[in-house]
């Protein structure tokens, strides 16, 4: 991709992060459903990509994803999760940020059935989150979306590019910054470990 093509595309998901924020309940930024209830939640946007989209790929087990153990060991590192493909078990870190955790969930779904490499689960992670009928998963699924794309621009080494990404930012800051930077800093913490 080309920058411009780049920034196209985050705008996009920005655009679309805003609208499921504002499909969220409650006032302002509402606290992220717990881990339980999340994962609970989770299979709902595998169901609708098998059944009324018809991707058959994405079947799946709707047993919920555990909690990860030695999470603080995890969140050092800056894993979100993990699968067990010989027993076909999805573990997420109950420490991710609240915003992140939704999408994490779906990404190790995808893991556990067979979509094995991470940008592939993650392009999975962003489908069944935004095909979801939670809002809150949604909002995940673009603003995960609107990040990579981010840090796909910042990765160029141009004037174009760090332009781009200041005018993104800037919109960015009266809506997300707070979830954004959460984000970052959960998987900097891995770096400073």
């Amino acid at each position: 991709y080309d920058i411009a093509e780049l920034e196209e595309a985050a705008k996009y998901f920005l655009n679309e992060a805003k609208k499921a924020d504002d499909r969220l309940p409650g006032e302002g930024k509402p606290a992220a459903p717990g881990f339980d209830a999340l994962a609970k939640q989770a299979p709902d946007g595998f169901h609708s990509l098998v059944y009324d989209r018809k991707f058959s790929v994405f079947a799946n087990s709707t047993v919920p994803v555990k909690k990860l153990s030695w999470s603080g060991y995890f969140t050092s590192v800056g894993t979100t999760g993990m699968t067990v493909s010989l027993t076909g078990e999805s573990a997420v870190n109950p420490e991710v940020p609240g915003v992140l955790m939704p999408y994490a969930m779906c990404h190790e779904m995808a893991h556990r059935i067979s979509i094995y490499a991470d940008r592939d689960a993650n392009f999975a992670a962003f489908l069944a989150c935004t095909h979801n009928s939670d809002p809150y998963f949604v909002y995940s699924g673009y603003l995960n979306a609107y990040r990579y794309c981010l840090k796909a621009l910042q990765s160029f080494n141009s004037d174009n590019a760090q332009a781009a990404c200041q005018r993104l930012m800037s919109e960015e800051l009266s809506h997300f910054g707070a979830e954004i930077n959460a984000i970052d800093n959960f998987y900097k913490s891995a770096e400073r470990a």
